[in-house]
């Protein structure tokens, strides 16, 4: 055998076994389902006249640890259906979505991705969307946007159109 391969076999040997330990001593993801309603009074506000959303919300938040334990990142995902209201003169239009919400606990970084809301009204089409991702930094700052986001650039315009006409 040649004299250099005993001493890196045996590095390699003891490097596999400190990766499986270290692997071992990691902890698990968590995990916690949460259901609940929510009310946002004000959720847009249009020309003359706000909007409120009723919401009821089931979401599981995973959160995930590093080797040494401390939480490092959450992973919620979201579902909700409800509805969007005038309160002023009751009218109404339903609304649902979904969304992945993952925030790095490390660097304070948020990023959502899905179809958080696609409002249509049928025979006419979408009036509302919330699609694609929004990145946000420790701040809560908008860094990135990709997609659909009508909450993010305020283009509320064929909503409030909409919810206007009687």
């Amino acid at each position: 055998m040649n004299p250099l391969a005993r001493p890196i076999l045996i590095l390699a040997l003891v490097a596999a076994a400190l990766s499986v330990a270290s692997t071992a001593a990691a902890v698990p993801p968590t995990s916690v389902d949460e259901s609940f309603h929510r009310s946002i009074p004000n959720f847009v506000a249009c020309p003359g006249f706000t909007v409120d959303g009723e919401f009821d919300v089931s979401r599981t938040v995973m959160t995930f640890y590093g080797n040494d334990g401390a939480p490092v990142r959450t992973v919620t995902h979201v579902h909700f259906t409800g509805e969007l209201i005038d309160m002023a003169t009751g009218k109404s239009i339903p609304d649902a979505g979904n969304q992945i919400v993952t925030t790095d606990l490390v660097d304070g970084t948020t990023v959502t991705d899905g179809r958080v809301r696609v409002v249509t009204v049928p025979h006419e089409g979408e009036i509302l969307a919330q699609v694609g991702r929004v990145v946000r930094d420790a701040a809560g700052n908008v860094i990135f946007i990709a997609g659909q986001q009508d909450f993010q650039t305020r283009n509320f315009d064929e909503f409030c159109a909409y919810m206007g006409s009687l």
